[in-house]
């Protein structure tokens, strides 16, 4: 006779059941500090300082295409600053 609950033989010992769902057990070198969000946000911006200028580039296409990577950069960076002043602020564990 089978048993209706799920078998835990086969599970990755990071991940706890949760039944339904399989959570992942976070390790501690998953924590990020400032100095992290600080790399993060760096690396960002010389990447959108590095995208062409729009007078350089060849078509209407091109000239969307890179404003609007410009545009999902601004808002992840926006973000990373609101996640890092949660973090400050001891709100996410």
């Amino acid at each position: 006779m089978r048993s209706s609950s799920p078998s835990t033989s086969n599970i990755d010992p990071k991940f706890y059941i949760d039944w339904p769902i399989i959570i992942p057990k976070w390790p501690v070198d998953y924590l990020m500090d400032p100095v992290h969000y600080e790399k993060i946000a760096d690396a960002l911006m010389q990447f959108r300082g590095k995208l062409p200028k729009d007078g350089t580039l060849s078509d209407k296409k091109s000239e969307f295409t890179v404003d609007q990577l410009k545009i999902y950069i601004d808002g992840l960076l926006k973000n990373i600053d609101v996640y890092a002043d949660l973090d400050d602020r001891g709100w996410i564990r």
